[in-house]
């Protein structure tokens, strides 16, 4: 059976992760191991929940501060495997990108 490429569906799921843990356990469903024969990718789109300078996660109804959002990040990254992190910060969030950047390295 051929496996086609396709972008994982859109999951409205308000626990923190839980998106992602979906998509794990469909992948190890699927006989398969995230990261070594499936990669991960996550788009937040940032300028969608950066209004005002916040960081307001509206599935978790919570407002993150910059060192909080890098901390969410650095968790996230830590606990998936995941190969592409996109569009992490607002475009214009320098002090975020650089603590950013100090955290997990520059993106590849």
């Amino acid at each position: 059976m051929p496996r086609d490429l396709k972008p994982a569906p859109r999951l409205r799921l308000a626990k923190k992760w839980c998106q992602m843990w979906v998509i794990m356990e469909a992948i190890h469903q699927m006989g398969l191991q995230a990261g070594e024969e499936v990669g991960t990718a996550m788009d937040p789109a940032s300028r969608e929940f950066y209004p005002a300078g916040q960081n307001h996660l509206r599935l978790e109804n919570k407002t993150l501060s910059r060192e909080q959002m890098v901390d969410y990040y650095s968790d996230l990254v830590h606990d998936y495997p995941l190969c592409l992190l996109e569009d992490r910060l607002a475009e214009d969030a320098w002090a975020g990108w650089r603590l950013l950047t100090e955290r997990l390295g520059e993106p590849d």
